[in-house]
């Protein structure tokens, strides 16, 4: 953790770091890891099938792709702090509206909502705030951060007896009081950029940081004409998407597939557990990975790293309880290797100042795919009454997101 040289103790931009890592680590234990503890509850519910259940998590998605692009450009002009605030806000109201829903219809409003507070509060503030306050530490700052996703999904087993005990309904609004309880407080931590306290990115000295050199990204102002025009952010973009829809549909499918193999429930969600906590131990090494050598190579391995674990994942059998691990070891290390990439390699390519535009449009490609790929996975399995082989076909595309990561073309100097 680097020391705050131009005033002596911590510097603050690992402040902001701590309380993103609690908002994530609370969005990914409700809604990324801990969604798929939800979904046979509501189905025995509702009788929904499972494709309609998981529309909901696309349709979060579906949202924050459209919303992205101008909710990053906002954040590039407001302040931190007051956005974070606002879209704790609005999680806490998704979260009321999902718990009290009697209809497929006030179910997906309450994850609109949800989905507009989370992109704000949770993944553009937190991920800008990085890419501003770090500049030759973002891995590592960017892996720290990552820990949370990761912490979640540590919290499955906590969050399954929760719904076991209250209700998945009940459990909804008891979630949405702890996000208010929390997520409040930590929006003060938040800061828009170093400079404005008088500090620079990692906390050094002014001649500390000229020795740093450029980044090699375009840190003037660009505008969409411009960045869609650049070859990497394609390149960056499909491979992410390759990767996040592949990596995102086997986690929320991951409780009801291991159903479908007769797993029981509480082993199912084990071996959900060991995922994000296996990741844990991945992240910060990615992200060192990230400062000291070319990130596209980085990136590209841990792409490789999630074609073996999902490849892995189709052959999980029922009776072995080796392969279930091998799959968790696999898989949780490329989950932990790919979240703590997008940030530095996105800063490397296109600078701090366009960052959250930069993000958010690159999150609009991203999430496209993490739209379909889930109800349609359900789908698959409502007709034919099997997942097999949606994770071999997913495997094969993220080899090619290898290739497509590995050939990025390297980012144009300043």
């Amino acid at each position: 953790m680097t020391s705050n040289k131009q005033g002596g103790g911590i510097f603050y931009g690992w402040y902001i770091v701590a309380a993103g890592i609690v908002l994530m680590a609370y969005d990914a234990a409700l809604l990324v890891y801990g969604f798929s503890a939800f979904i046979n509850p509501i189905a025995a519910t509702f009788a929904w099938g499972y494709a309609q259940i998981s529309l909901a998590t696309s349709l979060r998605y579906a949202e924050m792709s459209i919303l992205n692009p101008f909710l990053g450009a906002m954040i590039d002009r407001w302040p931190g702090r007051r956005l974070v605030f606002v879209g704790v806000v609005i999680m806490g109201l998704g979260l009321v509206c999902i718990g009290r829903a009697t209809s497929l219809a006030t179910f997906y409003l309450g994850f609109l909502i949800v989905g507009l507070g989370g992109s704000i509060a949770v993944y553009l503030v937190p991920s800008t705030a990085i890419a501003r306050w770090f500049k030759k530490d973002i891995g590592k700052a960017s892996g720290v951060l990552s820990l949370g996703v990761g912490i979640g999904g540590g919290l499955i087993p906590v969050l399954v007896k929760i719904i076991d005990t209250f209700g998945w309904q009940d459990s909804m609004i008891i979630m949405a009081i702890g996000v208010w309880v929390l997520g409040i407080p930590l929006s003060l931590v938040f800061r828009s950029r170093p400079e404005d306290y008088g500090l620079l990115p990692d906390g050094r000295k002014g001649e500390e940081q000229k020795s740093l050199g450029s980044s090699g990204g375009y840190d003037f102002r660009l505008g969409v004409k411009d960045v869609l025009r650049m070859r990497p952010f394609w390149h960056i973009s499909v491979a992410f998407l390759i990767q996040m829809s592949a990596n995102h549909t086997a986690i929320i499918h991951m409780m009801p597939y291991l159903a479908s193999l007769d797993v029981a429930r509480s082993t199912a969600s084990i071996v959900a557990m060991l995922v994000p906590l296996i990741s844990l131990g991945a992240r910060i090494p990615f992200g060192w990975l990230a400062d000291v050598f070319n990130k596209k190579y980085v990136f590209a391995g841990s792409l490789a790293l999630s074609s073996a674990g999902l490849f892995l994942y189709q052959l999980v059998d029922t009776h072995s309880l080796g392969s279930m691990l091998l799959f968790a070891i696999v898989f949780g290390i490329s989950v932990g290797g790919m979240i703590p990439i997008r940030t530095p390699i996105l800063r490397e390519y296109f600078g701090a100042r366009n960052f959250g535009m930069i993000f958010g449009l690159s999150g609009v490609f991203t999430t496209m795919a993490m739209v379909l790929a889930p109800p349609l996975v359900g789908r698959l399995f409502d007709t034919r009454g099997t997942y097999h082989p949606i994770w071999f076909i997913f495997s094969g595309l993220a080899l090619l997101g290898v290739i497509i990561a590995a050939t990025t073309p390297d980012p144009t100097a300043e």
